[in-house]
Formats: structure tokens, C-alpha cells, sequence
């Protein structure tokens, strides 16, 4: 299993830097690396050992059952297990769920560098839906330009940040504010499900 770590370690860092070669990426862990014939033994990015296509929530959901104590992020002076990071991120993939987000969907994100970065991008992608990174430090005219040209159902960000996008017509949930807070905490811990990810939002006409 050390590919999936390898290639989850991969995905994120290409989240985290967008502008990044994907060249400079390092698919094989240290171990594949020594192995006779290398590549050759390696499945390929976005597969499992059996060469089958395997999603990164896939990929992660087994790294949770293998290793569920086991540190998945550090940053700065904090620090999450697997088992933290898939309990964050799937209150927040119900969350967005519950917005409307799910697969042909497409949610940027506007945060800095971070733990909860890592949790909205895996939180995204449990939902079945696309993620659009922005660089916080971007000029104002190209965040203005990715935001119209990908036309994102939602934007993730800061109330700080929120500041700097102008966004006046996309719904926008700033991940520090009390009212997100609280309602993450009413969010169920359980993976997120096909079932969950196609069931619609329904809108009932409150009685007259």
C-alpha cells in the first residue's frame, strides 16, 4: 500500500501548488523506487494493484482501514490522523452535499495553505464533485477571470479572503465563521455514499 499513500501524498501536493510541473511530482514511493524494474511494477496513478481505476476517496477510504491512527497531515502546529482527517472531511462533504454539491459540480477553493485546505479538498472530491484551486495570493484579475471562466456552483474560503473575490452572485461558505462551525458539528461522521452523493435536495411549499 505504500503507492496509495505515494499517490495521495502526489494528489495533494498538486492541490496545494496548482502552478506546480507535474513532472516534478513523485509518484513512486521509496520503496517501488528500489525495486527491480521500478515503473514497471508500479500500477500507475489512479489505479490499484490490480491495474483497476481506483478514486483518491477510494484510495484513502483503505489508508483509514490499514493505518486509522497513523498521521495522514502536518502543518505548522497542527496535526491530523487519518482517522481525524476522513471524520473532517466527511462532515464537510455532507455539508456541501446538502448545498447542492455533488458530481458535474465544480467548488473552488480559496484558502491558504493549510490542514483544513487538505480537509476541503478531500471533502470536495467525497461529494463526486470537481475542485478549483485559487491562490489566495493571485492577482485580483485572475481570480476574477477563474471564477467567471469555471463558473463554480460554490467558492470555500475564509471570511478574511472572502473579502478579496468578487463574487457577487456565487453562494460562498467561509469555513471560520461560528454558523459553519456549528452546523459541521451536526454533521454525520459516516462515509459519504453513492446514495448520498445522487439523492436530490427537495424544496417543499410550506402550507398555505
Amino acid at each position: 500500500m505504500e503507492h496509495v499513500r505515494a499517490e495521495l501524498h502526489a494528489a495533494f501536493e498538486i492541490a496545494a501548488d496548482p502552478d506546480r510541473r507535474i513532472g516534478t511530482i513523485d509518484l513512486l514511493a521509496p520503496a517501488e523506487r528500489q525495486r527491480p524494474g521500478g515503473m514497471e511494477h508500479h500500477p500507475g496513478p489512479g489505479r490499484d494493484v490490480t491495474g483497476e481505476a481506483v478514486s483518491i476517496p477510494e484510495l484513502f477510504a483503505r489508508q483509514v482501514q490499514r493505518v486509522p491512527d497513523a498521521t495522514a497531515v502536518v502543518f505548522a502546529d497542527r496535526t491530523l490522523t487519518y482517522t481525524e482527517l476522513d471524520t473532517a472531511s466527511n462532515r464537510l462533504a455532507r455539508l456541501l452535499i446538502a448545498e447542492g454539491i455533488g458530481p458535474e459540480r465544480i467548488v473552488a477553493l480559496a484558502l491558504p495553505k493549510s490542514a483544513d485546505m487538505i480537509v476541503a479538498i478531500l471533502a470536495v472530491l467525497k461529494t463526486g464533485a470537481a475542485y478549483l484551486p485559487i491562490d489566495p495570493h493571485y492577482p485580483t484579475s485572475r481570480k476574477e477571470f477563474m471564477l467567471h471562466d469555471a463558473a463554480p456552483t460554490l467558492i470555500i474560503t475564509t471570511s478574511h479572503l472572502h473579502t478579496t473575490l468578487n463574487t457577487p452572485t456565487t453562494p460562498v461558505l467561509n469555513l471560520d465563521t461560528p454558523t459553519t462551525t456549528q452546523r459541521l458539528t451536526t454533521q454525520h461522521t459516516t462515509p459519504v455514499t453513492d446514495h448520498d452523493r445522487l439523492t436530490p435536495c427537495t424544496h417543499t411549499t410550506p402550507p398555505t
